[in-house]
């Protein structure tokens, strides 16, 4: 499972640098070279302007959801961590009653 998360990092970050990298090509200009190689024309005919505004707009709404996703398992663990407050004025539940039940449940 660790390798797995690592993972995940890895190809997160890789694809970070590939977004920095790729909004940071129109800003890159080299000499004039007058060489009639297609893949130089193909790239100059993109449109890194629009890719670069779809790419902003993705990751706009990829962080709102990650952020509603975040928010919302930190108010299950609340809600969670509440109901096994032991000092609750006795209305919490114990550890050890949930784990008696699922125990319970699993046989």
């Amino acid at each position: 499972m660790a390798e797995f998360i690592l993972e995940i990092f890895f190809f997160t970050g890789l694809a970070g640098l590939l977004a920095v990298a790729s909004r940071a090509i129109p800003r890159i200009k080299e000499e004039e070279v007058k060489n009639d190689f297609s893949l130089e024309k193909w790239i100059e005919s993109l449109p890194l302007h629009k890719i670069d505004s779809l790419l902003k707009n993705f990751s706009h709404k990829a962080l709102r959801k990650l952020r509603l996703l975040i928010l919302k398992i930190d108010n299950s663990i609340g809600g969670y961590l509440e109901k096994t407050k032991e000092g609750n004025g006795g209305n919490g539940i114990k550890v050890e009653d949930l784990l008696d039940k699922k125990e319970g449940k699993k046989a």
